[in-house]
């Protein structure tokens, strides 16, 4: 028989796109590759709910992809303007810095600055409170380590996410 196997799917995570509403379905599939003769048996148990990313709130993500890396953004509002604030001051404990977080320098400085419809930085989520898009991969060394959070200006204050600490096409958060 097979060892034990846990599976763990965060669905906020794994499905942006979904809301309150959707369905999802869970279908696991066995196989019998030792003999043909017994048919194939599971013990399912222990499924539980835990929190995860929760649907319709703020987040943002450097994702590495082959080439390039995907920057995904996410308000809880249609046409939400915000700022994705980047440091390359990783000195200190991630999500300790004196600014929501991040260690501010020059970099935070630099994306404060921009004017609105600066893409990824500064600039509105379409209509369906998203903004996604491809950056080349060799816009800075590879491995190269920042810190990051979303700030999106909603009606009612300030939407931040958590800190994440990114390696440029490596590691979306460590």
């Amino acid at each position: 028989s097979s060892p034990v196997t846990h599976v763990a799917v965060d669905i906020g995570a794994a499905f942006p796109n979904a809301n309150l509403t959707s369905f999802f379905a869970v279908i696991v599939h066995l196989g019998n590759a030792v003999d043909n003769l017994v048919a194939p048996r599971a013990h399912l148990d222990n499924f539980t709910h835990t929190a995860g990313t929760p649907f319709g709130v703020n987040s943002v993500g450097f994702i590495p992809m082959t080439g390039f890396v995907r920057l995904e953004i996410r308000t809880e509002l249609p046409f939400t303007q915000y700022y994705t604030l980047i440091s390359h001051d990783t000195a200190g404990p991630k999500g300790m810095g004196n600014f929501g977080g991040l260690y501010f320098d020059t970099q935070t400085l630099a994306i404060l600055g921009l004017p609105l419809g600066s893409p990824g930085l500064h600039d509105v989520t379409d209509n369906l409170g998203e903004f996604d898009a491809n950056v080349f991969i060799g816009i800075a060394p590879i491995g190269f380590v920042f810190d990051y959070f979303l700030a999106a200006l909603l009606p009612n204050g300030i939407g931040i996410t958590a800190v994440k600490r990114g390696s440029w096409g490596i590691s979306e958060d460590f």
